[in-house]
Order: structure tokens, then sequence, then C-alpha cells
């Protein structure tokens, strides 16, 4: 969609703010492509080159390849989208060496595909965020094999921040939701200058990607249907193990009585089930079908320095 056709149709309060995005990997640059308006300044962040084995699951095509990822993303922004250059800047650095320079962010989209950066975005948002200016931010990614993927919104870090989201998440997780080379199967691979992508990994990427978009507009723009922190599953192919829970655990009782009260309001068969209890003490948490949310709060022993009484899994 070009944006001269939304202009007037979208918030002019679109053009104040500043959104940041970082990783344009398939994730990132398919979320800065969907996105239906244009902000005061879309800041690029990236330190990679577009690869062959990215072009199948990339917007951008052959003609960028070798291109660092930050630049071909503003370049297709500009000749495809319309949007003025003048309102995207492009870094071919890391996010460590950027978000300094952008303490005014209205909103951080992290699309980087390993958890220690996640972390450290979400760091950087609690320690930036004050009173005056809230600091929300995004975080999307796939799973491996095009399995399916998750979406976590934080749109408040100094009440509920990322480390909440990865402990809610429970003691294991399988499969990781960001995992380098995720697009690539072994078992696919043909010669080095020919590595052969994952085809349902697209649809994952799009998928996730649509669960983004109205998250960020709705972050940057709350009104009577703010965001609440939470965690957005996403299955494609048949039941997916999210997450593994400890036998008799407080999050065992929960995820019970959360899965019970969805299969009551979808009246429907439910998407979501527990597995008995493995050889380890685990019990499996698996997913299918349409998206799986899951509301975060606060942890009690987050090591973000959150201000106030923090909740415990043993109060809901």
């Amino acid at each position: 969609m070009q944006t001269f056709r939304t202009h007037g149709l979208l918030p002019s309060e679109a053009l104040k703010k500043t959104v940041v995005v970082l990783g344009l990997g398939s994730v990132g640059a398919s979320f800065v492509a969907d996105i239906p308006y244009e902000f005061g300044m879309l800041v690029l962040v990236d330190p990679g080159k577009l690869k062959v084995e990215n072009v199948e699951r990339h917007p951008l095509g052959k003609s960028h390849l070798g291109w660092n990822k930050a630049d071909a993303a503003k370049d297709f922004l500009v000749k495809e989208k319309g949007v003025p250059a003048g309102r995207i800047k492009a870094f071919s650095q890391t996010d460590k060496e950027v978000l300094p320079l952008f303490t005014n962010a209205d909103l951080v989209v992290c699309a980087i595909d390993d958890k220690p950066s996640c972390r450290r975005v979400n760091d950087w948002c609690f320690e930036h965020s004050t009173p005056k200016h809230n600091i929300p931010a995004i975080y999307g990614g796939v799973y491996p094999l095009g399995l399916g993927g998750e979406v976590i919104a934080i749109p408040t870090p100094r009440e509920v921040c990322y480390r909440c989201a990865e402990r809610q998440r429970a003691t294991k997780v399988l499969p990781p939701a960001h995992a380098g080379n995720y697009g690539l199967n072994p078992e696919l691979l043909g010669s080095a200058d020919s590595p052969k992508a994952i085809p349902a990994l697209k649809a994952s990427i799009t998928a996730i990607v649509s669960e983004m978009v109205p998250l960020a507009w709705r972050m940057l723009f709350p009104g009577d249907d703010p965001v609440t922190p939470q965690i957005r599953f996403r299955a494609l192919e048949g039941w997916i193990e999210v997450a593994r829970i400890p036998r008799g655990s407080t999050e065992l009782e929960i995820e019970v009585r959360e899965i019970g009260i969805h299969k009551k309001l979808l009246l429907a068969e439910n998407n979501a089930k527990i597995t008995p209890v493995d050889p380890e003490g685990y019990h499996g948490y698996l997913i299918r079908r349409q998206p799986w949310p899951k509301l975060v709060v606060q942890w009690s022993r987050c090591p973000s320095p959150h201000g106030g009484q923090n909740v415990q899994f043993s109060d809901l």
C-alpha cells in the first residue's frame, strides 16, 4: 500500500511519532512493508546484509542482494511505498549503538532473532521510560521450520516487561521463538551456493506480522482500547508445544483454568491443551490453529526494578 492513499484517513498524530525497528530480516522487513501509514520518523536498524537464502521469505528481492538490510528496506519503502526518504533513517550498526540516539522513540519494534538482544532492548526501554515519556515495545519471532510464532506486547515496561513475559512462558520453552537460521531445513540444503528455505516459513511470517501491525497501532494510539501486556502464540501446522510447565506448580493451575475459560468463551473445539507429565516432571503446553493470547503479569522476582507491589502467580 502506498502511503499517499492513506493521507487524511489515518491520524495526523502519526506524523509526530518516532518508531524504531530493530532487525530487518523477514519479520522486521515485512512489518515495515505492511504498515499502511507514514510516521514522523521511521528508524531502521540492522548490521546484516541480505543473502541469497533470505530472498524466498523476505519482501525484498534479488535486486537488493548484498545490500545492508536497513538500507535495502529504506530503498524499498521509498521506491515502492512512496514514503518520503527524509522520514526514514537507516543504520547498519547494532541496536546498542543506535538506540541511545532515539530516547524520544514512541515505539520500539524488536525483530532481532536472539533472546539476549531482546532482553537488552527491554532493559533499554525500561531505563528510558519515564512518567512523561513511556517507550512501549513489541517483540515478534517465528518458530523453527515455519511451525508458528509469537508476539510479545509490552506497552508499559516500567510496570510489566519482557523479562516478566519470559517468566510467564514457564520454565522451558520449546521451540525457541527467536532462533538463528530458522528458515533453513538441513535436510533440504543443496550446495553451499543454493540453500533451500522452508516453504511454510513465509506463511508463519505473514501470520505473525498480521498480529504485530494492529498491536503496534494500538500501542501508538491507545484511545479506548489500550493494549494489555500479552503474549500471542500462533500455530500453523497442527499442535505445537510452546512451553513446558513444572508438575504441581502454580503456573500449571493457572494454565488449566485459563484453557477452561477460553473453551467456554469460544464455544468451539479447544485449541490449547496440556499433556500428561513427562519423565522429567514437566507438562507440555500445546496450541494449534488460531492465535492464543496470554496475559502477562509482573514477575515478583523480575531483575528489572519495577516500582510498587509486584504481582505473584499465587495472587491470581
